[in-house]
């Protein structure tokens, strides 16, 4: 049996669907399930330029995917369609997972195909604000074709309609010992208390909240808060302005992308994200026992934050229910910190290796629909 995902090239910086592909990639090594990805750019000089292809292997290793397992599917389709490569390259017992949407090969597949099909459903293919199913999504769904929904956030499967629910099954994008861990670096002073968030920098993050946030506690006279803000984003230029028109240069801190976080610098983790499926970055930080302040919105706010035992979840949009739960915050001493940093690292040890193993061997034991 062999995996293949098809995905979306992965761009200049990794998003966190290409750090789940990693994730799952090292479980299928453990598991010793062999696995390739296809991926699809729609530039197509890519496919024209072998040095572009390069820099595109290039970031794949970086991220830690291997480069001999990555083929472009613009070389190999050569006019065929998916559906007639997936017929020629795959076996009855292999798997095709379906990834992102928003490239053009990923059309959809006959029924009568031999080989399995899966679909992971990110949150890319969620609406932010409603929470309602992409119609692209929907629309392909629909169709049948598929053996197995993978979903990544705790409590999607409520959201489903019916009929999808005994194909669907939960599965972590990783769990807490493939996180990396640092130890803790500061004890807990409320006179100075360091705050972090990691997002891409767009809309639906909602990053902008944050920055009324700090403004709020600035003109309270809370000068004891600082943020530091990890990623970049369509957003970054008009949030630095923001910062600079709001002086807050001297609390609020952009720090850019980078691969690895500090968690242990920190004293708590905030986001005023508007939905989150798996969220990575929050799961990090809930492995490294920080308290987590975020709003009450589906799914990984609601899965990893538990009201008053390792943080708060603030009614959407509310910055003075916000401002009042840091302020309480800025109460605690070192014990109520480790109380809640425990509590963190438990709701994290939740998603462990072999759950994940079970959960994917549950997967590849699937006989196709109909059989």
């Amino acid at each position: 049996m062999k995996v293949v995902c098809v995905d979306s090239c992965i761009r200049a910086r990794a998003f966190g669907i290409d750090i789940a592909l990693r994730n799952r990639f090292e479980l299928f090594e453990e598991m010793k399930v062999p696995y390739e990805l296809w991926v699809s750019e729609a530039d197509t000089d890519i496919y024209a330029n072998a040095s572009s292809r390069q820099l595109v292997l290039d970031s794949y290793e970086a991220l830690g995917i291997d480069r001999t397992k990555v083929r472009f599917l613009g070389l190999e389709l050569a006019g065929r369609s998916l559906q007639e490569f997936a017929e020629e390259e795959l076996e009855p017992e292999d798997w095709l997972m379906m990834e992102r949407l928003d490239i053009p090969e990923n059309i959809l597949l006959r029924r009568e195909q031999d080989f399995h099909v899966g679909r992971v459903l990110h949150q890319d293919h969620m609406i932010a604000l409603g929470q309602e199913l992409n119609k692209k999504v929907m629309g392909l769904l629909d169709q049948d074709v598929l053996d197995s929904l993978i979903l990544v956030g705790e409590g999607q499967e409520a959201y489903l309609p019916q009929k999808m629910r005994d194909q669907a099954l939960f599965i972590p994008t990783t769990y807490a010992n493939q996180v990396v861990q640092y130890p803790r670096e500061r004890v807990f002073d409320p006179k100075e208390i360091r705050l972090v968030t990691v997002s891409r920098l767009s809309e639906e993050k909602n990053v902008l909240l944050l920055l009324k946030i700090m403004a709020l506690l600035k003109f309270k006279g809370q000068m004891r808060f600082t943020l530091d803000i990890y990623g970049d984003g369509p957003d970054m230029d008009m949030l630095q302005d923001v910062v600079q028109l709001n002086d807050l240069e001297d609390i609020v801190h952009f720090k850019g992308y980078q691969s690895q976080v500090p968690y242990q610098a920190y004293d708590a983790y905030i986001s005023t994200s508007l939905s989150e499926a798996f969220a990575t970055s929050l799961y990090e930080a809930l492995v490294n026992g920080l308290p987590l302040i975020g709003l009450d919105v589906r799914y990984a706010n609601q899965a990893y934050i538990k009201h008053g035992e390792n943080g708060w979840l603030i009614p959407q949009n509310d910055a003075n229910q916000y401002i009042a739960h840091l302020e309480q915050f800025s109460q605690f001493g070192e014990k109520e910190w480790r109380g809640f940093s425990v509590r963190s690292k438990e709701l994290a040890n939740r998603y462990h290796k072999e759950l994940l193993v079970n959960l994917w061997e549950k997967v590849f034991k699937l006989s196709k629909i109909g059989d």
